[in-house]
């Protein structure tokens, strides 16, 4: 099955990354299945921009637009070629994907240890306690929600 994912204007561009992070957890996950805007790709790769001129400390010194950074000090415009704005966008893309899973958290309490634990079903995470359990202790197995 093939997940489109399309702009939105109901999110501001700092907001972005959050919208397509929810957008991905209603699909399987499967890049191959998941098909983004165009305008949306531009968007990401522009967070991804943002955070990659923040992290060097630049924060202060430009305004972000679509496509193009302005230089507040220069008053210059630094306009990204498309190869480049895809090329973050793949970036932001493992990234943000990366941050979303379809496991559920457990925690195992065996006696005095704790552990942990993801799993897709409660089922698999019982097997999981079993095989990591002394069975000398009570086991409990409960979903973190």
């Amino acid at each position: 099955m093939k997940y489109l994912i399309t702009d939105t204007e109901a999110h501001t561009l700092g907001e972005i990354n959050a919208y397509f992070a929810e957008e991905l957890k209603k699909t399987d996950l499967n890049k191959g299945n998941i098909v983004v805007s165009e305008t949306l790709k531009v968007k990401l790769a522009m967070m991804e921009l943002q955070r990659i001129f923040d992290e060097n400390g630049m924060a202060e010194l430009y305004e972000i637009d679509l496509g193009v950074i302005h230089l507040k000090h220069t008053g210059n415009i630094i306009a990204f070629s498309n190869d480049e704005l895809m090329s973050r966008f793949e970036d932001a893309y493992e990234s943000i994907l990366g941050g979303c899973s379809l496991l559920k958290k457990y925690v195992i309490i065996n006696g005095a240890s704790v552990h942990i634990i993801e799993k897709e079903s409660m089922a698999a995470a019982k097997d999981a306690a079993i095989a990591i359990s002394n069975h000398s202790e009570e086991l409990i197995v409960r979903e973190i929600l």
